[in-house]
Parts: structure tokens; sequence; C-alpha cells
């Protein structure tokens, strides 16, 4: 995934690296263009350094949906990375029955709904509306 960023982001990541430090690239291509490239600030940390690895995407926080795109199943670390995500964010939703969050914060857990496009499942208590007849 970061590889992936970095190839699309390359041409403008220039425009955040010393963002905060003022002596990016902005002022050279524009703010337009810059902002066009919006997303790949995520590939820069606070301090301007470029992020390299998995663990400092999440820390820059992606949407679950930014990672967890249909294009999980054609790509190994894409694959990984959503789960990673999705286990560091919403672990409890995707627990097995008696651990599972899922019926006390289906709203918060359906945020990561995406999750699902991995092996990641809700546990959705069925067994409990089955037996007290409300569906």
């Amino acid at each position: 995934l970061v590889k992936t960023c970095h190839g699309v982001c390359a041409p403008r990541l220039c425009c955040f690296s010393d963002y905060l430090l003022q002596s990016s690239c902005r002022d050279t291509v524009g703010d337009e263009e810059c902002e066009a490239y919006s997303l790949c600030e995520q590939l820069v940390t606070d301090d301007g350094l470029e992020v390299d690895n998995a663990e400092g995407l999440r820390e820059n926080e992606f949407d679950v949906e930014d990672v967890c795109t249909s294009e999980v199943n054609n790509d190994t670390d894409l694959y990984n990375d959503c789960k990673d995500l999705c286990m560091a964010k919403r672990t409890c939703c995707f627990e097995k029955q008696g651990y599972s969050c899922y019926e006390m914060e289906k709203r918060w857990c359906d945020e990561y709904k995406a999750c699902e496009l991995t092996d990641l499942k809700f546990l959705r208590d069925t067994t409990s509306n089955s037996n007290s007849g409300i569906s």
C-alpha cells in the first residue's frame, strides 16, 4: 500500500514534505495543484518526513474506505493493511460470541463495514433474535 501510494503521490509529495517549514514546492506548482493531491498529505508526518511503512499510515488515520477497497482481493499487502487497520481500530466488533461488542456498539462497528472485504465478519447476534421471535 505504501509503495503504491508513493508511486501515485511522488510527483507532488513536495507539496507537503516541508509544508510546516514553509519550504515546500507549493509556491512553485500552486495551491490548486497541491490540493489535487491532498490525500497524499497522509504520507508525510507532522515533522515533514515521508511515511515509509503501514504503521505510519495508520498513525496518520487513513479512513477505512481508503484502505479497504475492492482491491484487497487482488493485493496481499492491501489485504493485510486493511485487516490490520480494522483490528487496530475495531477489534471487539469482530470477536467471537461472548466477547463481541457488535450488538452493543452497532453504529460504531458499522463505521468499519468495509473490513468485511477481508475474512473479518461482524458477529451479529442472530440466535437471540430467532429465539425471542424478534427479527
